[in-house]
């Protein structure tokens, strides 16, 4: 009888070892790479099934046309842009912010900006763009965060250079998710159509577009 329970208490412990030794080679997310499916719909609640179903999907809206730029240089972008507007187009909007990281102006970190001929092409074409938005990001400076912490509270904005940018209008880019970062699968289930920054309303990207088009409906 002795030997029975030493031996129910050591297929015990062997059960609850392989337990453990495989809960530990999934934190080790070795087999994500396998399993994009599982990665897609990780992010997925049983809410966003249920809103989706709540309506039909609308026809697709043929006043809209999306462009993709690609990688090409600024000058590229620019003869795009000259020549979309050959067709009257009642806005343009560019989701690309054109700066350098951390503001540095060195030839070594920013080359772009010392590439006069395509920075001057671009200009040019948003400047003859009758009715331009690009894009802006709202950031938190490390002193508000310490202040209130990590709270949808901004105090600075990104913009792309001003050389570049002429009159153009601007609309911000951020979209608030869980992700810890940008190029995480994420699901956005708010919107925000404008923001408050530092006593200032600034427009969602996509609402600034849609009260260039039509602010009566938007």
């Amino acid at each position: 009888m002795r030997k029975f329970w030493l031996h129910c208490f050591l297929n015990t412990l062997f059960t609850f070892g392989i337990l453990v030794g495989l809960s530990g080679i999934t934190q080790l997310n070795m087999f994500n790479a396998f399993d994009p499916l599982g990665k897609a719909l990780g992010d997925m609640e049983l809410f966003d099934i249920a809103f989706s179903q709540l309506r039909e999907d609308p026809p697709i809206d043929t006043n809209i046309v999306i462009v993709n730029i690609g990688y090409l240089s600024r000058g590229d972008i620019g003869r795009q842009i000259m020549t979309l507007n050959q067709f009257k187009p009642k806005v343009i909007a560019l989701h690309i912010i054109f700066a350098c990281d951390g503001g540095l102006r060195d030839s070594i970190n920013c080359p772009q900006a010392y590439d006069t001929l395509n920075n001057m092409i671009f200009a040019s074409a948003v400047q003859g763009t009758q009715t331009m938005v690009l894009a802006e990001k709202l950031w938190q400076s490390r002193a508000l965060v310490k202040k209130y912490g990590d709270v949808s509270i901004y105090d600075s904005i990104e913009h792309t250079d001003a050389a570049l940018r002429g009159d153009a209008y601007e609309g911000f880019v951020n979209l608030e998710t869980d992700a810890e970062h940008q190029e995480d699968l994420k699901v956005c289930r708010t919107y925000n159509p404008k923001l408050n920054v530092s006593g200032t309303d600034e427009l969602a990207f996509s609402t600034m577009i849609a009260m260039l088009y039509d602010s009566q409906k938007t």
